[in-house]
């Protein structure tokens, strides 16, 4: 009796177990955030490199209307703002190179293009305001035919500008194709930054040996030619005797044309300029000695020296510079930029990626610590 008694009274309780789905979404959430993370930073790159790639098309559009445009903006450096008469300081840096058509707007203003400078120097020439231009130099040589093209077309402005003994201001440093640049300018004169250097007067030119590679791997060549000098300077072979001598002909043609260059320009005896035509860069007080500066100073002396040929007062003068141009677009999605928007947004350095030889001549007016 006692006992159905108790199992009739006893509560029964029945407990009812709810998934706690928040607490697995947040540790869902939390284990796929990094995944999560780096797949939208590759999304947002492949995006930026795709519209980049698009927008740089365009740039290069506008990049060659801006280097063409009619009129040169200037920014003021120096003297009387408010003086009608300028002097105009020209950037003469980076390296040499022939043409420059399809050349970024930041190449264009970051190095020597022959098509950029006979521009630039056509609309200086139509310019009145401008009585005299002062070159001011920092390179480490480049392309041989765009030193000649370059001498030419500063010749051609001296004249028109009625500059008799144009005035170069070789700053940090000026080698090999400056110098000859300098040297083919007519009755020149030179003012060098006291603690740069100058020089590296000589020709080079650079033929890979792949032949051991070439051999390692594999690769065999098929050549068929008209003459069995047609290849010479191939890559994967051994020169003749005859390609040698001729290739070395051709290195010697240029270097003695530097060298006389170098003697009439610069009033040296060429037997003087041979002494010191071995590559070597000097410091600009040992080139003043050689007879390659004129005088050691700070640019200001540069501007003192052209307004009193250009015979301008003291007071009615202002120094002047072209004012650079920008474009952010191209300037942004350029192949350098790329790679390292890439290493930005990945924490490395991916500027190497990039790294290319854009030079396109085959002999070189170069000082060689700058030529890979």
């Amino acid at each position: 009796m006692n006992n159905s008694t108790n199992q009739s009274s006893e509560t029964v309780t029945t407990v009812k177990l709810k998934p706690q789905i928040g607490g697995w979404l947040f540790t869902y959430i939390v284990l796929s955030l990094p995944g999560f993370v780096l797949s939208t930073i590759t999304l947002i790159v492949i995006i930026l490199i795709v519209i980049g790639s698009m927008a740089a098309v365009n740039s290069a559009e506008k990049s060659s209307k801006q280097a063409n445009s009619t009129d040169l903006e200037y920014e003021y450096i120096d003297g009387n703002k408010n003086s009608n008469n300028k002097i105009l300081v020209y950037d003469l840096k980076g390296t040499i190179y022939s043409g420059g058509d399809g050349a970024t707007l930041q190449d264009l203003q970051s190095n020597m293009y022959v098509n950029k400078i006979q521009s630039d120097f056509k609309k200086i020439k139509d310019d009145n305001s401008v009585k005299a231009v002062i070159y001011k130099m920092n390179t480490p040589g480049g392309e041989v035919l765009a030193a000649e093209e370059i001498g030419d077309a500063v010749n051609d402005l001296n004249l028109n500008k009625n500059q008799t003994k144009p005035v170069f201001y070789w700053d940090s440093i000026v080698a090999s194709g400056g110098v000859y640049i300098t040297a083919k300018t007519t009755n020149n004169y030179v003012i060098a930054n006291p603690y740069g250097e100058s020089g590296s007067i000589g020709v080079i030119t650079k033929i890979p040996d792949l032949q051991g590679l070439y051999d390692k791997i594999g690769v065999k060549w098929r050549v068929y030619k008209s003459a069995p000098n047609k290849d010479y300077g191939s890559e994967a072979r051994n020169p003749t005797e005859d390609e040698n001598k001729f290739i070395q002909s051709q290195i010697d043609k240029t270097f003695n044309r530097f060298v006389d260059l170098v003697s009439s320009g610069r009033k040296i005896e060429r037997n003087k300029v041979l002494e010191f035509a071995n590559g070597f860069i000097f410091q600009n007080d040992e080139s003043q000695k050689l007879g390659l500066v004129d005088e050691l100073g700070p640019i200001s002396n540069a501007y003192n020296k052209v307004a009193e040929q250009a015979k301008l007062n003291n007071n009615d003068y202002q120094i002047v510079t072209i004012k650079k141009k920008s474009d952010f677009i191209q300037e942004l999605f350029s192949p350098s930029a790329k790679t390292n928007l890439v290493g930005a947004l990945l924490g490395v350095d991916t500027s190497s990626l990039n790294k290319q030889n854009k030079l396109t001549g085959t002999t070189y007016l170069f000082d060689p610590r700058y030529l890979e």
